[in-house]
């Protein structure tokens, strides 16, 4: 135990150390490239405003010469004297050179020794201004020759190549936008330094280029790591020191506290380890373990007595009851009414895979089954079946709940004849109200030609027709009386358990036919108020049609769902589909020895109801759905 809890302890240690440090350092990383996005971001922004200010001031350099030779020239001034003004005249300008059209220097002013920078010949003899390139001096300036062209009258009489003082006038520029650890660098179209500011040596730096406008060649930015990384480098140091600090402190609290506990902790494990035996948690001492300790015995306590409730109440259910693991598909449980149904003991079923019982029963879903027959060790009994899928203990099962329903077998039969006469009932009220008016003519008219007969024969007659019609009239009263109150009161019902006990009305001709009928629910227990004799027709005339459409051991799926304000039945089979939509309308029938009333009945029933009927052809069979307001039964009953 101590060693457990010493390697715990170390590892808790290790693992918050190593936390510390690594969000430190990640944290460091982050700031580092936020610190680098930034100075791109500054640095950007100076570099394109020098190497703006570079290109103005070389254009604005250019043009200024060609001005100052146009204006000497109308004044008559030699072209020697011209280049001397120009190096007095302009500030930088340190030497001038003029050449023929061949580009031959002819000669030369300057006022400094910069003679010998100023080139002897020029290559590039097009007719237009041009940065030529940047050389040094021995004492450490730094010179831009500028070409520029001389015409007068449209004329072209040769170049003039002035040199400016780049150096001197990058250090203005940077004094003027504060830069002052930077190294500022001149590069020629090769990338090859030819003029460096601030220059820095042995240091990992930080660089930005861009290109200066029609001089062919770039500006360059470098700083050093050291200098832009200073914050993040400064935070490391401090968090580097804080995480020491807290790890210290915490390994000392750390340290304290399970020593503090562990004689109790111990105890408490030998305690638990040993609770199967004793059913009793002991624990000396005092503390939050120990409290621990007492509120852990009434927990499991407590658990022990909801246990033995549930299992009394698994155990002396009415129904039987089957505890099946989905994984492994294999009985786990069985609750004594199960048992004494079979007359067995529970070792002769636990263990068994639930499929040598039934190959109907599936895991993991709600389904119930109207009959199923069970087989156990030679034993079989007639069942129905709902199943209900359950998670407990991280592990997925399914409880079968099974009603024995051999005994009832024999009442089929008899079920079968009420489910007939039911609809025929239905039949006849309908067929009361449609010879009412008719009768009524015909009595209207009998006692006419009994009034103004004069032969004693006829009138005789005319009273037989009387008496029967009387007779008749009498029997669609009592039919009218019968419909009249066929709804009966509205009544709140269980969906599921409704539709479940319906199957017991009509299973007795889908199992002649050996169709097999599937019910599933998804309404969470959910109940409505509606009128149950209308329902149990819809249901019924609907289903009674399903089974004559499947095909032999076919099935009938019945799933009931929620969807807004209605219940939804879906009744799907596996038959041919619906021909046409006047399947509805009274006494239209596909069925060789059908009246053509019962989906017409459904249809009229649902909609008095404030539902709809609807279906659509599948690739294999037909589904029809039934919706049903979930509402209060407060709508109007349209019978008349």
């Amino acid at each position: 135990m101590r060693r457990s809890i010493k390697k715990s302890i170390v590892v808790v240690i290790f693992f918050m150390v190593f936390a510390q440090f690594f969000f430190v350092f990640a944290y460091f990383q982050v700031l580092k490239n936020q610190l680098k996005t930034s100075w791109e971001r500054d640095k950007t922004i100076i570099l394109k405003i020098l190497a703006d200010r570079l290109s103005e001031e070389i254009n604005l350099t250019q043009s200024k010469i060609r001005s100052l030779v146009a204006r000497y020239r109308s004044l008559d001034i030699d072209t020697r004297e011209i280049l001397w003004r120009i190096t007095g005249d302009m500030e930088h300008i340190t030497a001038c050179g003029y050449y023929n059209t061949k580009g031959e220097l002819i000669f030369q002013e300057a006022r400094v020794s910069t003679f010998g920078n100023i080139p002897k010949s020029i290559d590039r003899l097009n007719w237009e201004d041009e940065v030529l390139k940047v050389y040094s001096t021995t004492n450490g300036e730094s010179y831009l020759n500028l070409k520029v062209f001389d015409m007068n009258n449209n004329v072209p009489l040769g170049f003039i190549v002035c040199s400016l003082n780049i150096r001197y006038l990058l250090r203005e520029y940077m004094h003027a936008y504060g830069i002052q650890n930077a190294t500022i660098s001149l590069l020629d179209s090769q990338g090859v330094p030819v003029l460096v500011l601030n220059q820095e040596s042995g240091k990992k730096q930080l660089s930005l280029k861009t290109n200066i406008k029609n001089a062919n060649m770039s500006i360059e930015i470098k700083e050093s790591e050291d200098y832009v990384y200073k914050n993040a480098y400064d935070f490391l140091k401090l968090s580097l020191l804080l995480s020491l600090v807290l790890c210290g402190g915490l390994f000392l609290i750390g340290f304290f506290t399970v020593r503090r506990i562990f004689k109790p902790l111990e105890d408490l494990k030998l305690s638990v380890i040993n609770w199967a035996e004793k059913k009793n948690i002991e624990v000396k001492g005092y503390g939050e373990v120990y409290i621990l300790a007492r509120a852990f015995q009434n927990l499991l306590d407590s658990l022990e007595k909801e246990k033995r409730v549930y299992m009394n109440l698994f155990n002396n259910l009415g129904d039987a009851l089957l505890l099946v693991e989905n994984e492994k598909g294999v009985i786990e449980m069985a609750n004594n009414k199960f048992l004494d149904m079979f007359g067995i003991k529970p070792e002769e079923i636990l263990g068994l895979y639930v499929k040598e019982i039934s190959p109907k029963l599936s895991l993991g879903s709600f389904t119930f089954i109207p009959e199923s027959l069970l087989e156990i060790k030679g034993k079989s009994r007639y069942a129905s079946i709902a199943s209900i899928p359950i998670d407990m203990e991280e592990k997925s099962y399914t409880l079968f709940h099974i009603k024995d329903i051999t005994d009832k077998k024999n009442l089929e039969f008899l079920i079968n004849r009420y489910s007939r006469l039911a609809i025929v009932g239905e039949i006849a009220c309908s067929l009361a109200h449609q010879l009412n008016n008719p009768l009524a003519s015909i009595m209207g008219y009998t006692e006419y030609i009994k009034s103004v007969a004069d032969e004693k024969e006829l009138k005789d007659m005319a009273d037989v027709v009387l008496k029967n019609a009387e007779r008749v009239k009498n029997t669609v009263k009592r039919l009218l009386y019968i419909a009249k109150n066929c709804d009966g009161s509205p009544e709140e019902i269980d969906p599921f358990n409704f539709t479940k006990d319906l199957l017991d009305i009509i299973n007795f001709k889908a199992r002649k036919k050996g169709v097999v009928i599937e019910l599933s629910a998804n309404v969470n227990n959910k109940r409505i108020f509606t009128y149950p004799w209308k329902l149990e027709q819809i249901l019924l005339n609907i289903i009674d049609n399903a089974i004559d459409a499947s095909p032999m051991q076919g099935k009938v799926y019945i799933n009931i769902e929620e969807m807004n304000s209605f219940l939804v039945w879906r009744i799907r089979d596996e038959g041919p589909g619906i021909p046409s939509e006047e399947v509805f309308s009274p006494f239209y029938t596909s069925k060789e020895n059908g009246f053509g009333l019962g989906l017409a009945i459904a249809k009229r029933f649902v909609e008095e109801m404030g539902g709809k009927i609807e279906y659509e052809n599948l690739h294999k069979g037909c589904e029809v759905r039934v919706y049903i307001k979930k509402g209060d039964g407060s709508y109007e009953n349209t019978n008349s």
